[in-house]
């Protein structure tokens, strides 16, 4: 029988091995917040555009 864990010393060692951060999702991430953002400026001044337009 293939064990994955067998040459561990234990399970408290397997549990302390260090799991790689993929770095790409914290950039996406990120540039899914600046999105965001960007879009509701966009959103906002469009908003602001009507009401300029309809003040004339």
């Amino acid at each position: 029988m293939d064990d994955p864990a067998a040459g561990l010393a234990s399970a408290s060692e397997a549990a302390r091995l260090p799991v790689p951060r993929d770095a790409s999702a914290e950039r996406t991430t990120a540039m899914d917040i600046v999105m965001i953002g960007l879009s509701l400026a966009f959103f906002a001044a469009t908003l602001a555009y009507v009401a300029a337009c309809d003040a004339l």
